[in-house]
């Protein structure tokens, strides 16, 4: 800066560090591409009144489960870089890219390839340790998340650890259970694997232990594919259109409290000192994630156990599959607060 050349930027060509920084100084100074004519056909539209831009999705997960195999076969390209040895990559690396659509429109992306994210406990370094607070700062920059699984080792503690922070920043989250390549060959050419009888046999035993362990992610999408082989790698991306735009979903009032008094009447709210949650009325206020706003008689008898229940139950009424939604408790006001709070 004392030179008078400006604010520099520190990069890694060897580790991609600071690439994403470069390419948005770069993109600032020379401005984007000219379009090709007739690129822009059935473009998306503005929806809801919201402006149009590229989904930013992103890749979480462990070392080594193949989120950058992912991105490579998405980008039909080797733009990022793999190897087995786990913890290949240290940065976010982000990568512009478009997708046509079930109904043949083309859709803006933008990927962020992640770093894998290692337990706390487990950091070895500092390396390491801004690498997953970067790959962490990454998924809370994104649209829409796509947690990677790995289809040999199954959900192991550290996966619903990574689920588990998607959960709290209220990100929509698309299931990947990648490398089915392996899975498809073992029972083709090596006699299976070990407590399933056949390949859809483990698929349906996978996919229950998954939600065994993952159940605090109500209706996500779950996706078998290969990086590999490509097998079903595009429907990642038709899951993450359909959750952008069940993000604009508006919930009706009055449905919205039908479905929430059937829910209470099916399975009434657990007794906290002898009295019981009560939900008197409530309305939507928000999206990105879903916010309701709900009147009750007191906010603290609402258990966490329960909250999951109604989450789950709208998800299921309203096809909210994979989107989080947000509850903004309000409690009833006691004695002579009642009247200058609305409350009747």
């Amino acid at each position: 800066m004392s030179l008078g050349l400006g604010q520099p930027i520190f990069v890694s060509a060897e580790h991609g560090r600071g690439e994403s920084e470069l390419r948005e100084a770069v993109l600032q100074k020379v401005g984007l591409p000219p379009k090709a004519p007739g690129s822009e056909v059935a473009r998306v539209r503005p929806e809801n009144g919201r402006i149009p831009g590229p989904i930013c999705i992103c890749f979480i997960g462990r070392p080594n489960v193949g989120k950058s195999s992912l991105a490579n076969r998405l980008l039909r390209s080797d733009r990022l870089i793999v190897n087995d040895l786990a913890g290949t990559t240290r940065d976010s690396v982000e990568l512009p890219f478009e997708f046509r659509g079930r109904d043949k429109k083309m859709y803006p992306f933008r990927l962020i390839d992640t770093a894998g994210i290692k337990s706390a406990t487990k950091l070895s370094s500092s390396v390491e340790y801004f690498s997953r607070l970067r790959s962490l700062d990454a998924m809370q920059r994104s649209d829409v998340v796509f947690l990677v699984l790995d289809a040999i080792d199954g959900v192991t503690q550290q996966d619903k650890a990574i689920a588990g922070e998607a959960v709290k920043d209220r990100k929509p989250i698309a299931v990947i259970v990648n490398k089915w390549d392996l899975v498809h060959e073992a029972f083709k050419r090596h006699g299976g694997i070990a407590g399933a009888k056949s390949e859809r046999d483990y698929r349906e035993k996978y996919e229950k232990a998954l939600f065994d362990r993952l159940f605090f992610t109500p209706g996500a999408p779950l996706i078998f594919v290969s990086a590999v082989s490509g097998f079903e790698v595009d429907r990642m991306l038709n899951a993450a259109v359909k959750l952008h735009r069940t993000l604009d979903k508006k919930l009706p009032t009055a449905r919205l409290n039908e479905t929430l008094a059937r829910l209470a009447e099916r399975t009434p709210p657990p007794s906290i000192g002898a009295r019981r949650f009560k939900i008197y009325y409530a309305t939507q206020t928000g999206n990105r994630p879903f916010r309701i706003k709900v009147f009750c008689n007191r906010e603290e008898r609402l258990s966490e156990s329960y909250r999951r229940y109604l989450e789950a139950g709208l998800v299921k009424e309203f096809d909210l599959s994979g989107c989080p939604i947000e509850f903004d408790l309000v409690g009833k006001p006691r004695g002579d607060a009642v009247d200058r709070s609305g409350w009747k």
